[in-house]
């Protein structure tokens, strides 16, 4: 558990920002002059078939050998009537459900006979303004991206509508929807209408009323299908490791014949209009955990199509960056007044975003945290930025691009995917990476404070224009509507502002040693091109050079222990530790300094105690890799745990547990856990117990002593590095590190863990929970127990084997419950093989329905599990499974951060990892008398936990 999980589990559950707030900036109210506009990417091969659809092409060889295909539809929920309301949504279902050349779900079962699963490979999405199809295929089989044409073809003019099949994913649908009920969908039921006020946005919801997809005739489906799925409103996007002209080609072939329309349709534009009086909005609900505060401003959104458009994003970056710096500052300062607080902007439609200002205030500090967050938005507008605060923003920017620049041959084909696809959508232009680096050296430096003040006056006008409060029921410090309103708009601090101050960090991050080691023996690891080497401490590294990715180096030290040698009663301060040390800082460094000293530089570095294991992780552009080794050196000898990092983790960690009761989902979890598990403190989540078990002097004294002896750690350096900077670097910081000593004549021995798992339950125990206010229910069924011991070899082939079992059970599980029973929108299956420091498993199978159809499901699965046992799966599937693990493994095999996963597992189960490179072993092995086998051993019928979730209604 890393301190960053812990804070984003209360920052992801309340506040929802959009991960790439800084991205995505919006206009003021005065506009930049236009100016030169932005050059489309010269590598980007495009055109107009003769039916009006447009098409993109541009050759990305990452992943190697993959090609992605996309048709986006420039019609989405915006589109329907009033009696349609859902049915692009549905459409898009039934687009995997019958179409001209793949009848009912064979579209599917094709692209998993290829190795392309369902999901990840093949999906899609609808939202307001356009539905997008999604399909990765390999791109060494001519056929394959001729299959994956087709299929584009049949989703643009062949879907078939079949009335059975329509009214199965009636079903699904229903259950998507009911997925998305509970606490998150009684808030956006409020809040969207609040803040798309007046539009057609708020009475056009993707997810669609389900009263229409219930009755809707197919005939009203078909009619939203044949209206808005015209050439003229759709786009080709393919972005792969191919010929750009093989793709063209491929295109024009399948799509040319797509009927042209007989007269085009106008595609309506609507708009959201700006609310011009401020308004409050305060929701109350039982289910709401804490208090989530957000005050916005409604803006257009930006479109960046100019250079001075390009420019003035950059300075909303800035902007945004400084402010949330800020506001971090005071988050893990002593004694805050909120948990989390930030500012992001987000575009919620493709005309109009929102600025906004985001606070979790402490219990019963409503107004106190409100209006100390007033001052600070009054402090920043009043007396401005400091160039210190703007020259560290502009070297983080700069480093940022330098080092996608340089990575420019090794960006993900989906990611230039999404782009094309929004410029064929939106118009925006794709520039090249040249393009972008060079405007961004060119404009990042000329940003002046006096901008960005005003971009942050300008993107909070006034404080905002609405405000919306998401709190408990049972919250005693909520203000009514009007004394909200008038704290929000006339509040002024009693004490005179004061301009932004800072500490002083010009200081070393770390000691220097007063000598340095040295390698004392290296050898290459037999079979791979990893090289270990032992240092004069004991310590071990391990290095691999790639050429996956320019200038990254990911990184990872691992020991055995973790909190398995922790009594029970200090698990929770062993799995805390960190969490402690990263809210207090390093080496005298607080939190926030850490961050500022670091700025510029490309590098992270996170320490963890795990259930079995103690270690770093982190990574580092190659430039920085002493900075790197820098923070190892501290994290080892310099740990800095102060009054405000133990306050801000108890406060937090408290905050958590204390609302776990409130929330349906933790209820359930703590049930599953407690019949799994027992009362184990090592498997709890973070509940009260756990909360109450924290002890600042045991997390203290673990971590020191997990990370007392550098001889009983492995270093693991993966990526592009030069191999004598390295090993120096090794030799001076690491291989100073303190070490325990060792006698004359003997050998180290290295610690081990202890295994920990709880035995599985014995029989079938069951229970079900009530909780919740939503006609929504959820299943869980696991299985699980220990195994005897074995060799190595023979533990990663029944590791490997056991994930092909999970993987047929996904299938075999997605065709009955959702696709033939129309039960759930998804079926999760879980499973987890542990091999140090004892063999054990656990499988889980998760899904959410329909209250009433529990049991009716949970039965359905394990009959489904008996005919794995008692019959011969079909030849196709072993298909599916061969393909999909070879594909995958090709794809992870060119990833930095397969291997470095891969070598620190290996590390931990003290085998050669010779075998992350075999393709072939698995494939051979998997037949249906194997997996037959397999489902007799790992699922044992007379033997599982069965949990319910239902309503309390």
């Amino acid at each position: 558990m890393k301190t960053k999980s812990l804070q984003a589990a209360l920052y992801r559950a309340v506040i929802c920002l959009a991960a790439g707030f800084i991205l995505a900036g919006c206009v003021s109210g005065t506009k930049p002059e236009l100016s030169q506009p932005l050059e489309q990417d010269a590598a980007v091969l495009s055109g107009t078939l003769e039916n009006g659809m447009s098409y993109y092409v541009k050759r990305n060889a990452k992943p190697e050998n993959r090609i992605m295909l996309r048709l986006a539809v420039n019609a989405g929920s915006n589109m329907e009537e009033d009696d349609q309301k859902g049915v692009a949504h549905l459409v898009e279902h039934m687009a995997f459900n019958g179409s001209e050349h793949f009848a009912e779900n064979e579209l599917i079962n094709y692209f998993e006979s290829i190795g392309m699963a369902f999901g990840p490979e093949v999906n899609a999405y609808t939202s307001f303004d356009e539905t997008v199809y999604m399909i990765e295929v390999p791109a060494d089989n001519p056929e394959m991206l001729a299959q994956g044409m087709t299929v584009l073809r049949d989703w643009a003019c062949g879907l078939l509508f079949d009335p059975v099949e329509l009214d199965k994913e009636r079903g699904v649908v229903t259950e998507e929807w009911r997925l998305r009920r509970g606490l998150s969908g009684r808030l956006s039921d409020k809040q969207i209408p609040f803040l798309l006020k007046d539009s057609r946005y708020a009475e056009r919801l993707p997810i669609g009323d389900m009263e229409v997809i219930k009755n809707v005739s197919r005939e009203r489906v078909v009619d939203f299908y044949e209206k808005w799925y015209r050439p003229e409103l759709m786009s080709v996007v393919l972005v792969g490791d191919i010929d750009p002209a093989v793709m063209e080609q491929a295109i024009v072939s399948a799509m040319a014949s797509v009927p042209a329309s007989q007269k085009k349709v106008q595609r309506p534009e609507y708009d959201v209009k700006a609310q011009k009086e401020e308004a409050v909005l305060v929701i109350r609900d039982p289910e709401q955990p804490y208090t989530l505060i957000q005050i916005l401003e409604q803006m257009p959104a930006l479109k960046i199509e100019t250079e001075a458009q390009f420019r003035q994003n950059l300075v909303y970056q800035t902007a945004f960056a400084i402010f949330n710096a800020r506001l971090a500052e005071l988050t893990y300062s002593d004694n805050p007044l909120w948990f989390d607080a930030a500012a992001f902007s987000t575009e919620m439609t493709r005309s109009s975003a929102f600025n906004a200002l985001a606070l979790v205030p402490k219990e019963g500090l409503f107004t106190q945290a409100l209006t100390a967050l007033l001052d600070e938005l009054d402090r920043i507008t009043q007396f401005g930025i400091t160039e210190s605060e703007l020259d560290r923003v502009k070297r983080e920017s700069l480093s940022a691009a330098e080092q996608d620049w340089l990575n420019r041959n090794n960006v993900e084909s989906a990611n230039v995917a999404a782009a094309l696809v929004n410029h064929a959508l939106t118009g925006q232009p794709v520039v090249s990476a040249d393009t972008d680096y060079e405007l961004m050296k060119r404009f990042i430096p000329s940003i002046t404070a006096a901008e960005v003040d005003g971009a942050i006056r300008d993107g909070f006008t006034n404080r905002g224009t609405l405000f919306i409060a998401a709190v408990p029921d049972a919250a005693q410090d909520v203000p009514s509507d009007e004394e909200i309103l008038n704290i929000w708009l006339t509040h002024k601090s009693e004490e005179p502002l004061t301009p932004y101050g800072e500490n002083d960090i010009d200081r070393p991050l770390t000691s220097l040693p007063a000598a340095v080691g040295s390698v004392i023996a290296t050898e290459t690891v037999p079979g791979t091109n990893i090289v270990r080497r032992t240092l004069s401490n004991g310590a071990h590294v391990l290095t691999l050079k790639t050429d996956f990715k320019t200038n990254e180096v990911l990184f990872s030290a691992v020991s055995r222990g973790g909190a398995s040698v922790a009594a029970e009663a200090d698990v929770p301060s062993a799995l805390l530790a960190t969490d402690y040390l990263a809210m207090s800082g390093l080496n005298g460094f607080s939190a926030t300094d850490l961050q500022k000293k670091l700025a510029g530089k490309q590098v992270s570095v996170s320490p963890y105690i795990g259930s079995y294991t103690e270690g770093l992780s982190g990574s580092a552009a190659a430039t920085d890799l002493e900075t790197l080794m820098q923070l190892v050196r501290s994290y080892f000898t310099e740990p800095y745990f102060t009054d405000t990092g133990w306050n801000n983790l108890t406060t937090t960690a408290n905050l958590i547990a204390s609302s776990r009761s409130a929330q349906p989902q933790t209820v359930f979890q703590d049930k599953i856990t407690e019949i799994l598990y027992g009362g184990s403190l090592r498997k709890s989540a973070l509940t009260p117990e756990f909360a109450a078990r924290l002890n600042r002097e045991t997390a203290e004294r673990i971590y020191r002593e997990r990370f007392a002896d550098a001889a009983d750690f492995t270093f693991i350096f993966v990526g592009d590095f030069n191999e004598d900077e390295l090993v120096s670097l090794a030799e001076t910081y690491i291989a100073t590190l303190p070490a325990a000593p060792v006698r004359a004549g003997e050998n180290r021995t290295p610690e081990q863990a202890v295994f920990t798992e709880p035995e599985f339950p014995a029989g079938k125990p069951a229970a079900t929970v009530r909780k919740g206010l939503e006609k929504q229910s959820s299943v869980f069924i696991a299985f699980g127990g220990r195994l005897p011991a074995a060799d190595a070899e023979t533990s990663r082939i029944e590791t490997e084997l056991f994930e092909m079992l999970r993987s047929l059970l996904d299938i075999r599980l997605r065709e009955s419950i959702r696709e033939d029973k129309s039960g759930t929108y998804g079926v999760s299956v879980n499973g987890s093989f542990y091999t140090y420091p004892e063999r054990a498993y656990e499988m889980q199978i998760s899904f959410g329905c329909e209250p009433g159809r529990e049991q009716e499901l949970a039965d359905d699965v394990i009959a489904e599990i008996a005919r794995l046992q008692t019959q011969l799966t079909d030849e196709s599937y072993m298909t599916k499974l061969k393909e999909t693990y070879r594909r995958t493994k090709e794809t992870a095999l060119k990833t930095n951060g397969y291997w470095i996963s891969s070598v620190t597992q290996a590390v931990i189960e003290g085998t050669n990892p010779v075998a992350v490179s075999d393709t072939e072993t698995i494939p051979t092995l998997v037949t249906p008398q194997t997996m037959r086998d397999l489902a007799n051993t790992y699922l044992h019928t007379d033997n599982y936990v069965t949990v319910f979730l239902e309503p309390e209604i």
